[in-house]
């Protein structure tokens, strides 16, 4: 039988899921509506990329987390969640670098710089997903909804600002993007639990259960 904190849950849960699908629906009419028909067409083309990619790390990290990790590494949870922070910035160091890169040389080909753009977006979005799974998995729920309500509202406003200074395009649509996931991840951290060391766990162990 739901009690009221269980009904508070579920209403939060709610609100962090909803803010992210309002927030994406918004930015996708405001961009149908902002961007050219064939600069909309190249955004979808390549936004199909990230929305894989989100679902390959639900699938392998987010979910796994939620249902396993709490009680194969009860022992050492702080420790796991940490090593999945540190995999997670080690990766958007790599990708940042990647894509600067590409956005800097990359002069003639729009559709690269489209990509590039992407690229520094993918990493950021995937950990703003897992900050709110781990808020959840340490039953502090609210922040989670706080977070995706904090980039709904950034991206939404990020988009607005930029059509206001006619400087809206799939690239920078996708530079807000990942602006509004990097604004996130700092303005709200990850739970106090992920800057514990990750010594104790296993890279191989999280491996295996992922």
């Amino acid at each position: 039988m739901l009690n009221s904190r269980n009904i508070g849950v579920v209403a939060i849960s709610v609100i962090d899921q909803g803010m992210v699908a309002i927030a994406n629906f918004l930015i996708s009419v405001l961009l149908a509506r902002l961007l050219s028909p064939e600069d909309y067409g190249r955004f979808l083309a390549i936004y199909a990329f990230p929305l894989l990619i989100v679902m390959l790390h639900a699938a392998v990290i987010t979910e796994p987390v939620m249902i396993f990790g709490r009680r194969e590494f009860e022992a050492s949870w702080k420790s796991y969640i940490a090593l999945l922070v540190r995999l997670h910035w080690r990766a958007l160091i790599v990708c940042t670098i990647t894509g600067a890169a590409l956005l800097i040389f990359s002069t003639v080909y729009s559709e690269i710089r489209i990509f590039a753009a992407m690229i520094l977006m993918l990493v950021p979005l995937t950990m703003t997903w897992l900050q709110r799974r781990l808020y959840f998995a340490c039953l502090q729920p609210l922040k989670a909804a706080i977070a995706s309500t904090i980039y709904g509202l950034l991206v939404i406003g990020l988009v607005i600002f930029l059509n206001k200074f006619n400087l809206l395009s799939s690239l920078t649509a996708f530079l807000a993007m990942a602006a509004g996931s990097v604004l996130t991840i700092f303005a709200i951290g990850f739970p106090h639990n992920a800057i514990e060391s990750a010594d104790i766990v296993k890279p191989k162990l999280v491996i295996k259960l992922h």
